[in-house]
This record gives C-alpha cells, structure tokens and sequence, in this order.
C-alpha cells in the first residue's frame, strides 16, 4: 500500500470503527447480539487503522514514520519532502 493510499484509507477505517462503537452503544439495551457484533467490528477496524498507521504511514522518500500528523501534512517535518505528487 502506497503513502497516498494509507493516507485516504486512514479516515475512513476510524470512521467505521465510530460509527460501530456507537451503533453499539446505541443497541446495548434492546439486541445485545448485534450490539456484541457491532463491538467486534468496531474493534476490528480500529485494529485495521493502528495497522495502516505502523506499516504504511511513513514518508515515501525517507522512511520515517508520520504517525502523530501523517494525515494533514505536507513535507515531511524529517527529510522536507513533499509527501504526495500533486
């Protein structure tokens, strides 16, 4: 997975990862089957995204990891390289 791609992926995982959280939330009185399903989907998201942010969220030039602001930058703050090719 490229730079570029984790970059996109990144948000979207988090978001799922939310939006299952609250489902479950929302459904821990009424279905507890679905709130139980929702949980392990919000977890498993959440584990997907730590795993895009470790293998694939660093500078394509130097390698080093972007992990506290690889998503809204652009140069990376080690090599002052522009992260994305647009």
């Amino acid at each position: 997975m490229s730079f570029s791609t984790a970059r996109r992926v990144l948000p979207v995982l988090a978001g799922l990862a939310v939006a299952c959280t609250i489902g479950s939330m929302a459904l821990r009185d009424g279905n507890y089957s679905l709130a139980l399903v929702l949980t392990i989907a919000a977890l498993v998201f959440l584990a997907a995204a730590v795993l895009v942010m470790a293998l694939w969220l660093k500078c394509p030039h130097c390698g080093k990891r972007l992990i506290q602001s690889g998503i809204r930058i652009d140069k990376c703050p080690y090599c002052q390289k522009k992260l994305t090719k647009s």
